[in-house]
């Protein structure tokens, strides 16, 4: 892509693989950028579903140390990099709805293209947690399932499990996708988008705006209800989410059919976690694989259903089995008719964004199969000849893949999709092959460096361009090429051509049925790391750590903690640079002092914890340092030997309100990383304590209380040195969600 390592390693990797996922879902089409130029004109949109941030939070330390790097997110650069690459002239929409993100990008694609503002559109979505911010929030948010497990419709379900991924589709008008002989997995009849206004809280559903959404979607498709026969649903597997939009899809049914049990209901998030801005594109690719291969997948963890939906009354049923996607068989003016496959996607974004999609099956029509009986010419070709070989070894075991499940698979479509529908690149292969066994037989020589197979032929450009030169402006070398077309001599053809020559592949079929484009493997991109640098620190000896017991830990404290702790995100891993890895999942891990995310480049000795129980029941008197920025109640007291401690200064003991107790805190922590960088006025700052959580956190459970929380356990999360919560006494959920942060 012509990008240098040192502006990869800036650039937020969700831009870099939605680059990579847009190259290859033109490579799958088989449109080349040459072709997007004589056939389109340049007018192609890309819509990019985005919606995650966090990349740009590594570079603070990282410029503390000298690092002259800058990681940044940048959702318009998410698909202004791919209208860059491409030389695209339409439009380039970054589309940020939270999880309803990529269907609310194909929504504005199918716009743009029905009002002309592009010809040809990539819409789609991207979604990677590279901070371990984002992890917090989610679990401060209380988002997240207890089990790592989600149960889309399932008993027991009780939030989400984060996933990552990217993806992609090419759209265009259904008429000139058949009249330019496509391969077409599936047209769209209707998308439709509203909003659920305002509700019981921010994040709560509306199951009316939910079932008007689906409706006004069907009426656009001019589609009823009843044919439709699947529901890729949003699904996020909670208890009371899943019976909302279960309601507010049968609310959109009943309004054309009272039938019950008819139409087959699950969720990838099941199967794939939850994918947040690529939700939607998730969901809309299960539904074209199914429709591929005429088959329902089934939504996992679902053997007991959700007990507050009673699935009798309403049109669906939970796909639990893998099973036949059978068409309808409905009546029609007096007769039974079959019906195409019909399904609906939703997602629905936090804070009310929603969008649906009504995807209907497309019937390839019939057609002679294409005449190989002379031979077909294959081409690969690739940057360099390691990554040609991992190419050819792709395509010999897609072919056998196909060959053993029974699939069935043209020679003739293989060879004029690699013709016509892949760049041109240095290093190259080409061959003739009378039949799929023997194309295989010729890549295994390839790939195992037999280069005497016969009609095997392999170059580099860089290696004859003056040749190649030379012969491209010889009129005589042009009649010479024009009659071996003629005599089907392919061995000097592909000669030239691995060295370098230009050839039009299409001139191969004057006057024959020209061959369709078909789904092959994408280009094998070499998968180099491109990451943040890591700085360079002094090894610290490791210790053992003496655990004391909680002091005054009862057992009905102790339930709420293990309760809490499974709801935790990680605890982020640390190695011998201040950056991070990127966290791999969440799970609970072994509690050791390790620097936290922006922690300073000192060797300090360790604090055993041992040593610390004694703090927490020091004296009243110790010296008060700061307080919380004009909030009475929070001080910060310096215990001496580079130790400090946040706790309540309220005289009467009653808990302080959510709002001045975060503030307070998160006060206190800036003046601690300020104590902390002055060293030469203050010594190392060793650690600090959070007392009195208890008394710290009252027990509000709204959303601007939540918001408080979470900004305070992401400032935790900064600091720069070890924080230690001492936990005595009955604790709230706020507090134990502090001692977790």
């Amino acid at each position: 892509f012509k990008i240098s390592p040192k502006e990869a390693i800036a650039i937020d990797p969700q831009e870099r693989l939605f680059l990579q996922t847009a190259w290859e879902t033109l490579e799958d089409a088989g449109y080349t950028r040459e072709r997007l130029v004589n056939d389109f004109k340049q007018q192609v949109g890309v819509f990019a579903g985005i919606t995650r941030t966090g990349f740009d939070l590594f570079g603070p330390e990282l410029w503390r140390q000298g690092q002259t790097v800058y990681p940044h997110t940048s959702f318009s650069s998410a698909a202004n990099r791919v209208s860059y690459f491409l030389n695209a002239r339409g439009p380039s929409v970054p589309v940020d709805t939270m999880c309803s993100s990529s269907l609310t990008a194909i929504h504005q694609a199918c716009q743009s293209l029905r009002s002309g503002e592009c010809r040809l559109a990539i819409a789609g979505g991207v979604n990677i947690y590279l901070h371990p911010s984002g992890y917090v929030g989610l679990s401060a948010s209380r988002m997240l399932s207890k089990d790592g497990v989600c149960r889309s419709f399932g008993k027991g379900g009780n939030g989400f499990v984060p996933g990552e991924g990217a993806g992609a589709v090419l759209l265009k008008p259904l008429t000139q996708a058949i009249a330019d002989n496509d391969r077409i997995y599936a047209t769209i009849r209707a998308t439709h988008v509203n909003h659920g206004g305002k509700t019981n809280g921010y994040t709560v559903p509306n199951p009316q705006a939910q079932a008007e959404l689906v409706r006004d979607a069907l009426q656009k498709a001019g589609v009823d209800a009843r044919a439709v026969s699947y529901i890729e649903a949003h699904g996020t597997g909670t208890e009371l989410g899943d019976p909302i939009e279960v309601s507010g899809l049968t609310q959109a049914f009943r309004h054309t059919t009272q039938d019950t049990g008819f139409c087959a209901l699950g969720s990838a998030k099941a199967n794939v976690g939850h994918l947040e801005a690529a939700a939607g594109i998730a969901g809309f690719i299960k539904v074209i694989l199914q429709l591929r291969h005429g088959q329902l997948a089934p939504s996992l963890h679902a053997d007991e259903l959700n007990p507050n939906i009673d699935f009798d009354k309403t049109p669906f049923v939970v796909q639990q089995t893998l099973a036949d996607w059978q068409r309808p068989l409905l009546e029609h003016q007096g007769e039974l008719k079959e019906f195409p496959r019909i399904a609906g996607i939703s997602a629905f974004g936090a804070g009310g964004a929603n969008a649906h999609v009504i995807v209907e099956e497309y019937r390839q029509p019939e057609r002679l199969p294409p005449d190989a009986g002379q031979g077909c010419v294959v081409v690969l070709s690739a940057k360099n000849e390691e990554r040609l070989k991992t190419y050819a070894g792709r395509l010999n075991d897609f072919i056998g893949r196909r060959i053993a499940d029974g699939d069935e698979l043209e020679l003739a479509d293989l060879a004029y999709t690699l013709q016509v529908g892949r760049e041109q690149m240095d290093e190259r292969l080409a061959l003739v092959a009378h039949s799929l066994p023997q194309l295989q037989e010729k890549l295994k020589a390839y790939i195992g460096g037999q280069d005497e197979a016969e009609d095997l032929y392999q170059g580099q450009v860089k290696r004859h361009k003056e040749l190649i030169a030379a012969f491209a402006g010889d009129e005589s070398m042009q009649q010479t090429v024009d009659a071996w077309f003629r005599q089907r001599k392919y061995s000097r053809l592909l000669n030239l051509w691995t060295k370098g020559m230009d050839i039009d592949w299409e001139r191969l079929y004057q006057g024959q049925c020209v061959p369709r484009r078909i789904s092959l493997p994408t280009y094998p991109f070499a998968a180099t790391r491109y990451w943040l640098p890591l700085v360079e620190t002094k090894q610290t000896q490791q210790k053992t750590v003496d655990v004391a017991p909680i002091p005054q830990a009862s057992a009905a404290a102790v339930e709420p903690m293990k309760r809490t702790l499974s709801e935790a995100p990680a605890q982020q891993s640390c190695s011998d640079s201040g950056v991070p890895a990127k966290p791999d999942g969440i799970s609970l891990r072994e509690p050791a002092l390790c620097p936290a995310t922006f922690q300073t480049q000192t060797v300090i000795k360790p604090i055993s914890l041992r040593s610390l129980q004694s703090y927490g029941s020091a004296s009243d008197t110790l010296k008060a340092v700061a307080s919380a920025g004009g909030n009475p109640g929070i001080a910060l007291y310096d215990y001496g030997d580079g130790v400090f401690a946040v706790k309540p200064d309220n005289a009467d003991g009653q808990p302080i309100a959510i709002d001045s107790a975060c503030a307070g805190l998160i006060g206190c922590l800036q003046r601690v990383n300020m104590l902390a960088e002055d060293k030469p006025a203050h010594g190392a700052v060793k650690a600090l304590l959070l007392t009195g959580l208890d008394q710290l956190f009252a027990a509000e459970d709204d959303p601007a209380a939540k918001r408080s929380v979470s900004h305070a356990a992401s400032a935790i999360a900064g600091c720069v040195v070890p924080v230690i919560a001492v936990l005595t006494g009955e604790n709230s959920y706020n507090a134990m969600l502090m001692a977790a942060a």
